[in-house]
């Protein structure tokens, strides 16, 4: 979010075709995930159209998209930083899927705004200082 891009958390239990749905329908352009999960995604996906790269945050992946670069997460960090452009409290911060239980799964718009009101809900209902350290037991694509 920071770098002007829009979060699209995926739930790592999700079905290759649900995760072509969720890149086509969010329009993705960059897919972070692990060398396991792209290997499996690449078998069952041919052709991730509007996907421009990968990268991978645990090592080089022996499987690839043939249309898409794959970076490391270490190539990422060590790149040339780039100025990120700002954003306002009303831009969209994330798209949260929902699970498709009645259908294919939907993207929910979340703005920067919504983030922060949803963390401090929470971070108040349960008492929590700018000096405590959580630990998050669901997936980030958990709401």
């Amino acid at each position: 979010m920071r770098a002007g891009s829009v979060a699209v958390p995926v739930n790592f239990l999700l079905k290759a075709s649900e995760v072509a749905h969720i890149l086509r329908d969010s329009g993705a352009r960059t897919l972070v995930t692990t060398v396991t999960r792209l290997s499996g995604l690449v078998r069952k996906i041919p052709d991730p159209s509007g996907l421009h790269a990968v990268i991978s945050v645990d090592s080089s992946p022996a499987a690839e998209f043939p249309s898409c670069p794959t970076l490391t997460w270490h190539e990422l960090r060590t790149s040339p930083a780039r100025t990120a452009p700002r954003s306002i409290d009303t831009d969209v911060a994330a798209l949260s899927c929902t699970s498709g239980s009645t259908g294919k799964p939907k993207g929910l718009v979340l703005s920067h705004r919504n983030m922060v009101v949803g963390a401090r809900s929470v971070s108040r209902h349960f008492g929590n200082k700018a000096d405590d350290r959580l630990l998050a037991v669901p997936s980030f694509s958990f709401d």
